[in-house]
């Protein structure tokens, strides 16, 4: 590129002083000035003064579904006679720690609502009793459940539940409405 020829593209630029004048006769290009117009007609159909009717609200996404109407701990599941042995586990063992009213609080019940009964069943094979964690055998814990169960009203049924994963995991916890539970008096705390 030569010499001149820079200093000339720099000498062609628009001088402030003369810059002004150009803007104000500048005019929009015939597409650009169809574009706005189209543009604000939208807008205005869009937004205009005219009141549309209110959308429909959504439905409400549907919660999960409820593990009610599966093989649930309001079946029988349990013995008489096992939380009678769930009992003699309390007292022998659980009592040092734990009341009975600890097994039937809303935050408790709340806590294992719609679980498996598995669930509730390892917690308690891995964790208890404290001190010794894991020192229970595997129908400790079952009787120790069914005693809990009995606790909170749950009906009693013709068959044992098992002590094996896939008999106690065969069920969904599902504890009675709260007018359907016995008092805390109600079941007669044995000592052994």
């Amino acid at each position: 590129m030569e010499r001149g020829t820079r200093s000339r593209r720099i000498c062609s630029l628009p001088s402030p002083s003369n810059w002004c004048e150009r803007v104000k006769e500048w005019q929009p290009p015939p597409v650009l000035a169809t574009l706005a117009a189209i543009l604000l007609a939208v807008s205005a159909c869009q937004y205009g003064t005219r009141q549309s009717a209110p959308a429909p609200a959504p439905e409400p996404a549907p919660g999960p579904p409820s593990r009610a109407d599966e093989p649930n701990t309001m079946d029988g599941v349990y013995t008489v006679a096992q939380a009678e042995r769930g009992l003699q586990v309390f007292n022998r063992i659980c009592a040092e720690c734990h009341l009975r009213e600890d097994w039937t609080e809303p935050a408790f019940l709340a806590r294992w609502e719609e679980l498996s009964v598995f669930r509730l069943w390892y917690w308690i094979y891995e964790r208890m009793p404290h001190g010794n964690p894991g020192s229970l055998t595997r129908e400790q814990v079952t009787d120790a459940l069914t005693y809990i169960f009995q606790l909170n009203g749950l009906p009693p049924g013709a068959r044992e539940l098992g002590t094996d994963d896939d008999s106690i995991d065969d069920y969904w916890i599902i504890w009675p409405e709260a007018g359907d539970r016995p008092g805390p008096d109600v079941l007669i705390r044995e000592e052994s």
